[in-house]
């Protein structure tokens, strides 16, 4: 999972440098208006003898990439019409992910709901532990308890025994 993360990282890097290098030519040809005087430039740059051939900054196609970007010319109707087409689509998955999916919802989930919202009582417990022999070994107070439940103090009970688990509620109508 790392490796893919590095290589989405050095291809958002590459992209953005890209980027950098087209938005510097843009620049330059806007200041200078001679296209042909900067291409013989690059390429002049891009021929040069290189000293250091394992850490050449110029790339061959990255330059090819520049000179054609040079002379296209983008019409303003084709970059709206780009920009009409990407915001309804954006806007779309905008609005697609923000529904919440129930796969199913019944009876069974709003009576839970209702039954967690109501704190464990005396009654509960009693009628969930009632009949169970109790085990505990308190490391801490080096207390060893082997009792039934109804054997307890309430002391007891309340320190070891708070947790009462919900009740089950079987859907009883035919599928």
């Amino acid at each position: 999972m790392r490796t893919k993360r590095l290589y989405l990282f050095f291809f958002y890097k590459k992209a953005i440098q890209l980027n950098h290098e087209f938005l510097a030519d843009e620049q330059v040809v806007n200041s200078y208006n001679n296209v042909p005087f900067y291409q013989n430039l690059l390429l002049a740059k891009a021929n040069q003898n290189q000293t250091h051939y394992l850490a050449s900054n110029l790339d061959y196609s990255l330059t090819k990439k520049r000179l054609i970007m040079m002379t296209r010319n983008t019409s303003p109707l084709r970059a709206l019409l780009k920009k009409g087409i990407i915001i309804p689509f954006i806007l779309g998955i905008a609005y697609f992910l923000c529904f919440k999916t129930v796969a199913q919802e019944n009876s069974l989930i709003a009576n839970k709901q209702i039954i967690k919202n109501v704190p464990p009582t005396k009654d509960r417990r009693d009628e969930y532990y009632a009949g169970v022999r109790i085990k505990i070994k308190d490391c801490i107070r080096n207390l060893t308890i082997d009792k039934q439940y109804e054997e307890l103090t309430l002391e007891v009970k309340n320190r070891y025994l708070n947790y009462v688990p919900e009740p089950i509620i079987q859907n009883l109508q035919p599928k």
